[in-house]
């Protein structure tokens, strides 16, 4: 009979104890956060082939161009997101421009004589205005797909600042020499990449190489990775 009743103790004193053990909830893969670490390097274009090995990045490649002087950090952007939600990362600056133009009336010009010929100064004044924004804009939605992968669905721009080209215009009639009225329109390079992609937390992968016609031989490689936060 005691023994009987040692065993019962024990047995009720483990449940108890047991029972007041209380263990971290592990979220499931689903509610976790990602990070997204996202730099670019301009570099030699020949170099861009040692860079990459299908879509993994060659370990340390970068790192020993950046030593020997063929690679150099231009952007670094860093983001985290929740799983199935939209993130969006900016560092721009807005740029106002003009889109239309208006033209004095008659009493506003300044008519000038020379040489028995009327020559009539044109000029316009903005009217109405628009903005873009220049820099780095991305754009990611992450979303679960098994164990070891993660879907992310990118979007990214780089917006270049404006050049400014000059457009002029003119009505030139018989008797009147008109001066063309110069309109500066800017005009935005911008190099874009829009794509859907699996990848496995903590491996490196190229996302995109841009040559770029300003540099003789020289590429814009982007390089992501991905980690887990929970």
């Amino acid at each position: 009979m005691a023994r009987h009743l040692t065993l019962l103790t024990t047995f009720v004193l483990g449940v108890a104890v047991c029972g007041c053990r209380t263990v971290k909830p592990v979220p499931p893969p689903q509610e976790h956060s990602v990070r997204i670490d996202v730099q670019t390097f301009l570099m030699d274009t020949h170099h861009v082939g040692e860079v990459a090995k299908g879509e993994t990045l060659m370990a340390g490649g970068i790192e020993r161009l950046r030593k020997t002087g063929d690679a150099s950090l231009v952007t670094t952007e860093s983001i985290t997101a929740r799983m199935g939600k939209e993130a969006v990362l900016k560092g721009v600056t807005e740029c106002i421009y003009p889109t239309e133009f208006t033209e004095p009336t008659k009493e506003e010009k300044t008519p000038k004589v020379k040489v028995n010929v009327e020559v009539q100064e044109t000029t316009v004044m903005p009217s109405s205005f628009a903005k873009r924004e220049v820099g780095n804009i991305l754009t990611v939605t992450p979303v679960y797909h098994d164990r070891n992968r993660v879907c992310l669905m990118i979007n990214r721009q780089t917006v270049q600042p404006p050049i400014w080209v000059s457009y002029p215009e003119s009505s030139m009639k018989p008797e009147i020499s008109t001066n063309p009225a110069v309109c500066s329109q800017p005009v935005f390079r911008v190099a874009a990449t829009s794509t859907e992609l699996l990848v496995t937390p903590g491996h490196p992968i190229v996302l995109s190489a841009i040559p770029q016609p300003a540099t003789e031989h020289r590429t814009l490689v982007t390089v992501l990775l991905v980690t887990l936060v929970e």
